[in-house]
């Protein structure tokens, strides 16, 4: 059998490069910038799929060496990332995947048959990666290595845990609660301590609450029967609410270093841009910034760049994030 040492050098070529374009692609962001409404974001690059880097004894093997498994998302409906690391929960494979964004490498994080089940993915500045799911009611903190540290529980309260955020300055786990519409405060040991809701600005009170987001000091609360985005402040004081004029089907939210609220839209395919409450940008799901977006389900904002987790392609589309021209 003949070698492919085409294909071989290929994969060593781009392990050796990759980590050069990563950092050119954040290069790039400060090159420019987003005048007025226009988009900004541009795209990077489309991820669908990574080498599985799998146990040597359990892996296909060849010659008495293991073969790479090459896997292809279904349907990704979660992301986090941090640093070169971004987590996946695709729900055809039923799995979480740790991608190594450098060496396009994929590793079995933590699996979770359940795949029609909510779950969101946040993941700290330690790398401790939080899992909320909706099917066995309750929030897990893993370490990187997928290893389980905690689980956040409450019968009562939490029966429906959709969206999880973590709060470094007073170490909080916020956890949000699709069927009861309220956010749970717990402490690291695993204690709820407080909560946000049920009625957050008289008379108005969550409805619908699908997600959640940490930014610029604050915590974004998605209402998606509401139509409406809340803010609350460090002290989880309420401080603002928009979208009202703006938003059908919110579904999911990211925050940038610059103030700007990235909100997905299912009802028309989209990504609106805020700043200060006010809308800033349509980004159309046919539009090149978009590339044909497809039932978006999460958003993830890091170092620079925003993940897209385009469920109906496939994929996790990342782009560089322009800073305003100010």
């Amino acid at each position: 059998m003949k070698r492919n040492t085409g294909m071989s050098f290929a994969i060593v070529m781009f392990v050796y490069v990759a980590p050069f374009l990563f950092t050119a692609a954040h290069a790039d962001t400060k090159s420019s910038c987003a005048k007025g409404p226009e988009s900004p974001l541009v795209l990077w690059r489309h991820v669908s799929h990574g080498l599985l880097q799998t146990n040597l004894d359990s892996s296909p093997r060849m010659n008495g060496q293991s073969v790479p498994r090459h896997v292809y998302f279904l349907y990704p409906k979660a992301i986090a990332a941090h640093a070169n690391e971004l987590f996946i929960f695709d729900s055809g494979h039923g799995m979480i995947f740790r991608f190594d964004q450098t060496r396009n490498v994929l590793h079995g994080f933590a699996r979770l048959p359940a795949s029609n089940a909510e779950v969101d993915l946040y993941v700290d500045t330690d790398l401790s990666v939080y899992v909320a799911d909706s099917h066995n009611r309750e929030v897990r903190q893993y370490d990187w290595q997928g290893a389980l540290v905690q689980r956040y529980q409450n019968k009562q309260n939490l029966p429906q845990p959709v969206a999880v955020v973590a709060a470094p300055r007073d170490a909080n786990i916020l956890v949000a609660d699709g069927l009861r519409a309220i956010v749970l405060v717990f402490n690291r040991l695993g204690s709820v301590t407080g909560s946000l809701g049920a009625r957050v600005m008289q008379p108005v009170p969550f409805r619908d609450i699908v997600a959640m987001a940490r930014g610029q000091g604050q915590t974004f609360i998605v209402d998606q029967l509401g139509q409406l985005v809340y803010a609350f402040g460090p002290d989880q004081r309420f401080h603002a609410v928009f979208g009202e004029d703006n938003l059908e089907q919110p579904e999911a939210i990211a925050v940038d270093d610059y103030r700007r609220v990235f909100v997905v839209d299912r009802f028309d395919n989209t990504i609106k841009v805020f700043r200060d409450t006010e809308l800033q940008a349509v980004i159309a799901g046919n539009s090149d910034a978009g590339s044909g977006f497809q039932n978006v389900l999460d958003l993830w904002y890091s170092d620079g760049f925003l993940y897209v987790a385009d469920s109906a392609n496939a994929r996790v589309s990342i782009f560089n994030v322009l800073p305003p021209c100010e």
